[in-house]
């Protein structure tokens, strides 16, 4: 079985400044832009799980250089183990039929910078940068497909260092609906599907 994934409106995760950067404070803070993705291939009588995992890319710290536009790492001394997170789709099991018959929404993802964030929000660090990712499972948590999309990165930041970046955010939001509409313009041109980095697997304990 040949399962496809793709993410829906990915070039709002684009930006001129390297990585999303999402302010994130104590209180709750929903994931914008949110994660969406469309799902074929999957067989329509099984009954499947989706799951978005939130996970540390890398350990370094990231900081906004204003000068540069960009966002560079410095290494990070006596590196704690993180724990993968993982959130259920609300819908729970449904049927591969219901899974494809539209895009996948997790429109309740929500970000805090709380070690014991309350409503069940993802515990993340300022200036550490995360991956998002989507895991399908059978409704027994078991034979896992994992998408990863290297664009679906975000670095999390205070307000005042988001303020001083979004002039640059606010253009990139505009270059990318002028890119988004050249490509339906050229839509005689047939496109390459990107590479997906999909794997199968098993679960041997269900994510909590």
């Amino acid at each position: 079985m040949s399962v496809d994934i793709s993410v829906c409106e990915l070039l709002r995760w684009d930006t001129k400044v390297g990585i999303l950067p999402i302010a994130v404070g104590t209180q709750k803070t929903r994931l914008k832009p949110t994660v969406s993705f469309n799902v074929s291939g999957l067989c329509p009588t099984k009954m499947y799980r989706m799951w978005v995992k939130i996970v540390l890319r890398d350990n370094y710290n990231y900081k906004f250089d204003k000068d540069a536009g960009l966002f560079y790492g410095s290494s990070i001394e006596n590196v704690k183990k993180y724990k993968e997170m993982y959130k259920e789709h609300s819908a729970r099991a449904q049927l591969g039929s219901v899974w494809q018959n539209g895009p996948i929404n997790f429109r309740d993802v929500f970000l805090s910078t709380r070690n014991t964030p309350i409503n069940r929000a993802f515990s993340v660090e300022t200036k550490r940068v995360y991956t998002v990712s989507l895991l399908i499972t059978t409704d027994r948590f078991y034979h896992v497909y994992w998408f990863v999309d290297p664009l679906l990165t975000f670095v999390v930041t205070s307000l005042s260092s988001y303020t001083r970046m979004k002039p640059l955010l606010e253009q990139s939001s505009t270059l990318n609906a002028v890119e988004k509409e050249n490509q339906e313009l050229c839509a005689t041109i047939p496109n390459q599907a990107p590479g997906i980095n999909l794997e199968e697997t098993e679960i041997l304990s269900q994510p909590s």
